[in-house]
């Protein structure tokens, strides 16, 4: 990450070297020491790209032979029952570790959005300027504002404790084409709705999904697949992961009176070992303004 970072208050253990989670288990997987590989990430962190440039740069045997024997199955004598068919693999958009979910202890806040102004804006995007501008485009361009106004929000894992980002870069899940896509968009808050889309469907018309290591703040977006309402649980590398659910009409009382709108389900999970309660609702209150006085995200 090109940006500097500054130190947060929080630090899990000040005696060990800043390590992602993913460069420590590759390294341990290669067999080599960790405390060996120079680290180039902010504060001297050592990230994935350290280790995988340390390993290339060593003697083939110097490290750990990770290979699998490949041995020839006997074979089974014919049988007349019908073939069953494999099991589908799943490929999973992030590496991480059932010990890693375990190990997270997190909480979650919700918040309710009317979203007839966001989708007012959407159009006029399209009518103006000629842009395909979603309703996660506004999501994601509202979330980097929100987190720059509150940036205790906006951090990060170092090693064994967390940095506060000087830049809103946010990973984007959804689902699309019958698969889960992930991907991070940097600066975010730097960026237009306009760009935000444009980069967004480049990124979705990419076979593999980008490397999140370096990103704390996540986005699943489940607002185009009927699901009223979604918690997702923290897994690292994030810290933080906001979950959309699907927008729908609901009755809402205005001025005394009970009127239909359309309204989305905003779930926030937290790390609560990094962040506190009072700077969660900061966040999810400025999201909520953002979202629902939309024409802020254009200025």
């Amino acid at each position: 990450m090109s940006a500097t970072a500054t130190t947060a208050t929080t630090d899990f253990s000040k005696d060990r070297m800043p390590v992602s989670p993913l460069a420590r288990r590759v390294a341990e997987k290669a067999g080599i020491d960790i405390n060996l590989v120079p680290g180039t990430g902010p504060n001297g962190r050592i990230v994935l790209t350290d280790v995988e440039k340390y390993i290339a740069s060593l003697k083939p045997n110097e490290t750990k032979s990770v290979q699998v024997e490949q041995t020839e199955e006997p074979k089974a004598p014919p049988v007349q029952a019908k073939e069953e068919p494999a099991h589908e693999v799943i490929d999973l958009p992030l590496r991480v570790d059932v010990a890693d979910r375990q190990s997270v202890p997190d909480f979650r806040l919700s918040i309710d959005c009317e979203i007839d102004e966001l989708l007012k804006l959407c159009k006029s995007m399209q009518d103006t300027y000629g842009a395909e501008v979603s309703i996660n485009d506004c999501v994601v361009r509202a979330a980097a504002l929100a987190m720059r106004k509150v940036p205790r929000i906006n951090l990060a894992y170092d090693g064994d404790g967390a940095v506060r980002n000087s830049q809103s870069d946010i990973a984007v899940e959804f689902a699309s084409k019958g698969a889960i896509k992930s991907f991070v968009l940097k600066q975010v808050e730097g960026k237009t709705l306009p760009q935000i889309a444009a980069e967004t469907k480049a990124k979705l018309d990419k076979t593999e999904n980008s490397d999140a290591e370096n990103c704390g703040f996540a986005i699943l977006s489940m607002n185009a697949r009927g699901s009223r309402s979604l918690s997702a649980p923290v897994t690292p590398p994030y810290i933080c992961v906001l979950a959309t659910g699907a927008g729908e009409q609901r009755p809402v009382a205005k001025h005394g009176r009970l009127v239909a709108a359309t309204v989305m389900t905003f779930s926030l999970s937290i790390d609560s070992r990094v962040i506190n309660a009072f700077a969660g609702n900061e966040f999810m209150a400025t999201l909520k303004s953002l979202i629902e006085q939309p024409y802020n995200l254009v200025v």
